[in-house]
């Protein structure tokens, strides 16, 4: 297990660095200019001194990867001026962080029921219910979803804008994250589970006399299961970064509000360091995923370990 989990870990590194290595080069060959040509001269050339544009593309490069092998990712430029782009990552995310994961706890859980009851009673009205929940997930836009439940909330009475400290401001904003992923979840786990348990070794089974509790728990949910996991880890990490849309809704100062205003300002070390963020963290995620299938299913361990 120890060899499957480091040859992995080398993949994600190998990733990063690449991720890494084309954010460098991609950020200097946008069309626009790095620093904005409309300030004056002398600070135009501090900009370029802070940046080290004004050395070669190579001692650039070398300087860039020590530099965010030491989290420095440099100081912003515009949005918070001078201010370590670590610092308002870091502190974003912990706005963004507690959000992300309460929806994406919600949603497995949800998820998973919804699918796993849909699958035992497939063709019956609870199937036909959560199918219905599932195209209406997918298919409406989270702009729609978040207004909705603005004004669903105030018409209840429960605050619908952010505010620090206030744990029912964050009830719309987690709903609104949740709704695409339980819909995305529980299909996945509904249709891997009808097909598992039309397989032969679960007919098998239930031939044998074998409860139906138990062939649906230790047999056939823990095979489909394994499938499903594939989508879990993307959806995780989109719901950890937060919808932008969410959070312009809601007005919550998250990681999606601090990409689109160094965009709009083209606060160039912020979207470089994002981009490296989002990059580490969708790797991470398949990280954590070939883990999980190798500890459900041991066969994918020794698969991957001995190829």
């Amino acid at each position: 297990m120890l060899k499957y989990i480091l040859k992995r870990l080398l993949n994600c590194l190998i990733v990063i660095f690449i991720s890494v290595t084309a954010v460098f080069f991609a950020i200097r060959l946008v069309p626009s200019n790095i620093v904005d040509p409309k300030l004056p001269l002398a600070q135009q050339e501090q900009i370029k001194e802070q940046l080290g544009l004004n050395k070669p593309v190579v001692e650039q490069y070398v300087n860039y990867l020590g530099n965010v092998a030491q989290f420095d990712l440099g100081k912003s430029l515009k949005v918070q001026k001078n201010i370590p782009v670590t610092k308002l990552i870091g502190d974003k995310m912990a706005i963004s962080l507690p959000i992300g994961i309460t929806a994406v706890a919600i949603s497995i859980v949800i998820g998973t029921v919804l699918g796993t009851v849909a699958a035992v009673k497939r063709g019956k009205p609870f199937d036909h219910v959560t199918t219905l929940i599932t195209v209406l997930g997918i298919s409406i836009p989270s702009i729609v979803i978040s207004i909705l439940l603005q004004l669903l909330f105030t018409t209840l009475g429960f605050p619908t804008i952010y505010s620090p400290g206030n744990i029912f401001s964050l009830v719309a904003p987690v709903i609104a994250l949740s709704f695409w992923p339980i819909a995305m979840i529980s299909k996945y786990i509904r249709n891997e589970l009808i097909d598992v348990m039309n397989s032969e070794y679960i007919l098998l089974a239930e031939a044998k006399g074998v409860s139906n509790k138990t062939v649906l728990f230790k047999h056939a949910l823990r095979n489909a299961v394994i499938p499903a996991i594939t989508v879990v880890g993307p959806l995780f990490v989109s719901t950890i970064i937060g919808s932008l849309v969410v959070e312009k809704v809601f007005a919550i100062p998250g990681l999606g509000g601090l990409m689109s205003q160094a965009i709009n300002t083209t606060d160039y070390p912020i979207i470089q360091g994002l981009t490296i963020l989002f990059a580490a963290l969708f790797t991470l995620a398949y990280l954590v995923i070939d883990i999980l299938y190798g500890i459900i299913d041991p066969r994918i361990r020794l698969s991957g370990g001995n190829s």
